[in-house]
């Protein structure tokens, strides 16, 4: 059962920042950040 414990709680923890930063507005800035990324990855950044 403790696997079961601590699976829900960093689903819990997960869950809790994935709405912190969607409430802050973040989406915005990873979403930039993750194109460099992968602009950077392909040789175009």
């Amino acid at each position: 059962m403790k696997t079961n414990k601590t699976a829900l709680l960093l689903m819990a923890a997960a869950i809790a920042l994935i709405v912190l930063g969607a409430a802050s507005g973040q989406q915005t800035a990873v979403l930039q950040k993750a194109s460099q990324i992968c602009m950077e990855c392909i040789g175009l950044g």
